[in-house]
């Protein structure tokens, strides 16, 4: 009786061990998910950050565009400004030369204005 009593103290003790070890298993699984997951995490964390400088690069690379086109419009305007320069200069020699005819004409005699005319 006392080895029956022994043998069912010890089936007791090795499925109580089964339990635990069941149990140890399920933890080590659930474990092993949880690295497995931080892993992920951490994979988008760095994606995250990629995007993120990815945007900022965007950004900068359409206020660039934005400023060549701006650099583009004064490099027009420019032109346009020399174009309007140089027009001011011939008109200015233009009217330089109207006023000395006029001052030629005046100097003149009467006879002499006739035969230009």
């Amino acid at each position: 009786l006392s080895f029956l009593l022994r043998l069912d103290t010890l089936l007791s003790f090795v499925l109580r061990l089964e339990s635990l070890l069941s149990f140890l298993l399920r933890l080590e699984t659930l474990l092993s998910f949880l690295l497995r997951l931080e892993t992920l995490l951490s994979f988008l964390l760095r994606l995250e950050t990629l995007l993120s400088f990815l945007l900022r690069l965007e950004r900068l690379l359409s206020f660039l565009l934005r400023l060549e086109t701006l650099l583009s419009f004064l490099l027009r305007l420019e032109t346009l400004l020399s174009f309007l320069l140089r027009l001011e200069t011939l008109l200015s020699f233009l009217l330089r030369l109207e006023r000395l005819k006029l001052k030629l004409l005046r100097s003149c005699r009467p006879s002499f204005i006739q035969f230009a005319q």
